[in-house]
């Protein structure tokens, strides 16, 4: 069964360790690299739960991904700016649990859409996304760590 929670900053550690495994299986996905994020302090994990909402997903109760949510400075449409889901857990529907709990968050504070950046060629990703509504919007630009690779803007409107 597959459960999901939202986390606060006691869950640093745990919110830590998921990342960090997370940026082990896909480092190309990321802002950070998984160096760049195991150098962060306690005070650094605590403050990222405080800034966006971070879901934690939970299969069997083991943590098996995270996927996550903000509103960035200065706009009013709100981002799912992080997924990941251990590979073992993959084609389980914890990605669809995950999605489900950033719209819920997205709709319980009022906004009318949300979207997304995802990388482009990561149809898997992509299919996960359009399951819940999301479209391309034809926005593109490369993505900041390394701009060799090219990300594509998705948004959904909520009911």
């Amino acid at each position: 069964m597959i459960n999901t929670r939202r986390l606060i900053g006691d869950d640093w550690q745990l919110h830590r360790d998921v990342q960090l495994a997370g940026l082990l299986d896909a480092p190309y996905a990321a802002l950070v690299t998984h160096a760049e994020a195991a150098q962060r302090s306690e005070a650094d994990w605590r403050r990222r739960l405080a800034e966006a909402v971070q879901f934690m997903a939970f299969l069997d109760d083991v943590p098996v991904g995270m996927g996550g949510g903000s509103l960035p400075r200065g706009s009013n449409v709100p981002t799912l700016d992080s997924m990941w889901v251990a590979p073992e857990a993959r084609g389980k529907g914890v990605g669809d649990a995950l999605v489900l709990a950033v719209l819920d968050w997205a709709r319980s504070e009022h906004f009318d859409r949300i979207a997304l950046w995802v990388l482009d060629g990561n149809d898997a990703a992509e299919r996960l996304y359009r399951r819940h509504g999301f479209a391309r919007t034809g926005q593109k630009e490369a993505m900041p760590r390394d701009a060799t690779l090219v990300e594509v803007e998705m948004m959904r409107t909520l009911d």
